[in-house]
């Protein structure tokens, strides 16, 4: 990759990692390794409906410049209250699927393109 880059993985189990003839595998792990500077993917299966709710609100929270990546994902998370646990909603453990890979400061910043 010729800049650092921002990468979102918006699909089941994207983020979940494992170990390959001693070391880490996964699309995360590949991605930080050709040179992104974070990547946010999923742990687990995510509910299509809920999942694209996440990005949408992920990208809308975003919006600001140099906003820090974890600030917005601990946002999501904190939708995520005992309330919204004890209602019956499809995928509501999407919430929390998100881990951010990379350094916990990684901002993101639209490029000039």
């Amino acid at each position: 990759m010729p800049r650092p880059m921002f990468v979102f993985l918006n699909a089941c189990q994207v983020g979940a990692g494992q170990r390959v003839l001693g070391d880490y595998a996964g699309l995360a792990t590949a991605f930080l390794s050709a040179g992104a500077a974070g990547v946010v993917a999923a742990l687990w299966n995510v509910h299509d409906l809920a999942a694209r709710d996440v990005a949408v609100n992920f990208y809308r929270d975003l919006d600001a410049d140099a906003v820090p990546v974890a600030a917005v994902l601990r946002g999501i998370r904190a939708q995520y209250t005992r309330q919204y646990a004890d209602k019956d909603a499809v995928g509501r453990a999407t919430l929390l699927a998100y881990q951010l890979f990379g350094h916990p400061d990684c901002a993101y910043q639209r490029s000039g393109m």
